[in-house]
Formats: C-alpha cells, sequence, structure tokens
C-alpha cells in the first residue's frame, strides 16, 4: 500500500509529523514509518478491524494511491507447483477437464457459472499465511507483491521482499489492532490500528517519496478507514444533516432577533427580517428557524431507534429507502427553496438566491443518494461473505 510522491504532500508532511505519525531512519538504510490511528469507535471491536484490514478488496477503498488488487491464494500456489509435476497420464487426462492458455485456466462452462454467482473472488476473503496479494498503484505503473506471513488476533503482517523494482525492497507492512475503553466508563469502546511500515531505499526516489507516505498512511488510517468501516453510511449522512441543519435554525433564529438579520442579508441574501412583511414574510422566516431544529430531534430518533434494533443485519429500518430522518431533511429542504422564491421578488434579495438554494439541495440529494447506494453495496457484499463462508 505504497504511494507515489505528490509535492504538496510533503508540505503537509511537515506539518503532521509533529502528530501521531513518526517517520525515523533506522539502521544503515532502513526506513520505518509508523502511524496509529484515532479511536475507531464505529468498529467496535478490534477484530471487526482486522477483519476488514486482512480482506485485501477493500485496501484501494482505504488508500489513495492503490489502484487494485489481485490475491493468489496458497492453496492456488501450491497447485501449480504439484500441476508441473503431474505425470504425463494424469496430463493427457487432465485435458478432457481442463485446458491451460498463458496461465489461465478455462474450465467447464456450468463450474464457471458456478462459481461466478456462489463465491466472491479471492480479494473477499480474509489473508491466510502463504497468502499472496499483488497490488498495482500509481495509475498501475507499479506492483508490489505481498506475502501475508501472519494473521493472528490483533496482529496481521505482509512482507515483500522484491518490494518495487529498482525503488525499494525488504518492504514490510504491520498492522496491530488494540481496543481501548472508553475513560468515561459508558461502554463505548473503540478499536485502533498500528501501521508500521518499513522499506530499505534502493533509489533517491523511495527516499523523497517518504513525506507522501507519511501522509497516505495517515489519511488512509484516520479518514478514509473510518468512512469504509461505516455499516450504516446513510444513518451517518441522516445524523450528519441533523446536526447541520439543526444548528443552522438556531443561528438563524438568533440572528433574527439578536444579530440584526446579518445572516439573512450577508450569507444567504434575504431580506431583513424587518422588511419581511408581518403576515406572512416573518412567520415563514420563523418556520424556516423551526424547521432546523426539527430536522436534528427527527435524525436523532431515527437513528437511536436503528441503533436499538441492534447490530442492523437486515433489519426493515436498514433496508428502507425513507424513514424519519429523510422527512426532516426534506421539510427542511422544501421550506428553503419556497422561502428563497418568495423573497426573490422582494427589495434586497440576491438575484442568485434561488439558484443558490437549489444548488444546496441539489447537494444533499446527490449526497443522499451516495450514501444510499454505497450502504446497498456494503450489505450485498456481506451477504454475499456470508454465504460464502457459512
Amino acid at each position: 500500500m505504497a504511494m507515489t510522491p505528490f509535492s504538496f504532500f510533503s508540505i503537509v508532511a511537515s506539518l503532521m509529523l509533529s502528530r501521531s505519525p513518526e517517520a525515523f531512519i533506522s539502521g544503515a538504510n532502513a526506513i520505518q514509518l509508523k502511524t496509529t490511528s484515532s479511536r475507531l469507535t464505529t468498529a467496535g471491536r478490534a477484530s471487526t478491524l482486522q477483519d476488514f484490514i486482512s480482506r485485501p478488496i477493500h485496501w484501494p477503498e482505504i488508500v489513495l494511491s492503490s489502484n487494485r488488487v489481485e490475491v493468489i491464494k496458497k492453496e492456488q500456489k501450491e497447485g501449480d507447483v504439484r500441476q508441473t509435476k503431474t505425470p504425463l497420464s494424469s496430463s493427457l487426462a487432465s485435458l478432457f477437464r481442463t485446458t491451460k492458455s498463458n496461465n489461465t485456466e478455462k474450465k467447464e462452462p456450468a463450474l464457471v457459472s458456478t462459481i461466478s454467482t456462489s463465491a466472491p473472488s479471492f480479494e473477499t476473503q480474509t489473508l491466510r499465511v502463504g497468502d499472496i496479494v499483488e497490488e498495482y498503484f500509481a495509475l498501475n505503473q507499479f506492483r508490489v507483491d505481498w506475502t501475508c506471513t501472519k494473521n493472528e488476533p490483533g496482529r496481521l503482517t505482509v512482507v515483500s521482499p522484491d518490494g518495487v523494482q529498482g525503488i525499494a525492497t525488504n518492504c514490510v507492512m504491520d498492522f496491530e489492532f488494540e481496543v481501548e475503553s472508553d475513560a468515561a466508563g459508558v461502554g463505548s469502546d473503540a478499536g485502533v490500528v498500528t501501521l508500521t511500515m518499513e522499506y530499505t531505499p534502493e533509489s533517491p526516489l523511495a527516499v523523497l517519496a517518504t513525506p507522501a507516505l507519511v501522509v497516505d498512511n495517515w489519511l488512509a488510517l484516520n479518514v478514509l478507514l473510518p468512512a469504509a468501516i461505516d455499516a450504516r453510511p446513510l444513518d451517518s449522512f441522516r445524523k450528519l444533516m441533523g446536526i447541520l441543519y439543526g444548528f443552522a435554525g438556531v443561528a438563524h433564529f438568533l440572528d433574527l432577533f439578536v444579530g440584526g438579520s446579518q445572516l439573512f442579508t450577508t450569507v444567504i441574501g434575504i431580506p431583513s427580517f424587518e422588511n419581511l412583511d408581518k403576515p406572512f414574510g416573518q412567520p415563514y422566516a420563523l418556520l424556516w428557524c423551526a424547521s432546523g431544529p426539527l430536522a436534528y430531534v427527527l435524525s436523532t430518533t431515527s437513528t437511536s431507534a436503528s441503533a436499538a434494533n441492534g447490530d442492523g443485519d437486515d433489519d426493515d429500518d436498514d433496508n428502507a429507502p425513507f424513514n424519519k430522518a429523510d422527512i426532516g431533511l426534506v421539510v427542511y429542504g422544501i421550506i428553503e427553496v419556497v422561502g428563497a422564491l418568495l423573497c426573490s421578488g422582494i427589495d434586497g434579495a440576491a438575484s442568485d438566491v434561488v439558484i443558490n438554494s437549489v444548488g444546496v439541495q441539489g447537494i444533499v440529494l446527490a449526497a443522499w443518494i451516495y450514501s444510499y447506494q454505497k450502504q446497498k453495496q456494503q450489505r450485498e457484499v456481506e451477504v454475499r461473505t456470508e454465504r460464502f463462508e457459512s
């Protein structure tokens, strides 16, 4: 899981080296980078984190520079070795079952159909000692062959003695998984991942890439991994938008009576509260402010109910495309857009107030659709994996 250097990463790395990532040179030429994740409460137990990272299919999700992976199981490799030593009679008999061309095995259609429909690819399975991961990165320009040497509770290690030809050798990625108990004693234990990466530079490029690797590893464990392991991204999005809308509603309310309508006039482009007509305009502005806390209450009620259902496996609330939290978001969006339309003809309103309002709600809708599709895909992968492993 390596990365090519980008110039701006070097600047960011210099600001971050004083924090959790630690880099130092040990021995003659070997470089070691150590990065620790934040407390990942969404992961629950450390075993959940280890299970996720032990499945190579997730590597491109959490590493910016990783493009794709291919896995060669230990059994596959041993089978290929045995096949080269198969007697001639057995080889002739095998022609009636399989044929090989350019190391690609062509099997009977019925067998291929069965595998493609009932079993996930090797990339979705957890690594075992002896398995090989071919990782392509930097727009598929480089490849590293990682061999799993350890996968036991709390520890995952992959090594690549050859590394990247001409750039780095003796590459190692050692993951440690721990559980940190909540100091407040409320029972919200969290998983923590520590990645120790080692490699021996074979060219100046490997040394120059070190700051980029520091940033890449930090982003992987502290930004992309938390997002990837979120089994309920749609609920997380609903909760986030509920908080934002709730804060916006309270802020606008205070702005109307204490702040002189500065948010209305300068940020949103709507005339001040005093310039709105009293029979309809001012009550509508107050309704808009109230819709924010309403969205927040509905979002917390929905997510709390989902959590009370258990771990979210196949319950109706998980699979429902629309729930109470969405009602709050839709109501807020409608009130905002309609309010912008009503104010567009009033003196003092910005010319683009309607466009801005519709644009914001369009972004919210696009984010909702993305989160829904991601949650749906994650559930489908979990179901396929559970069926295969059972």
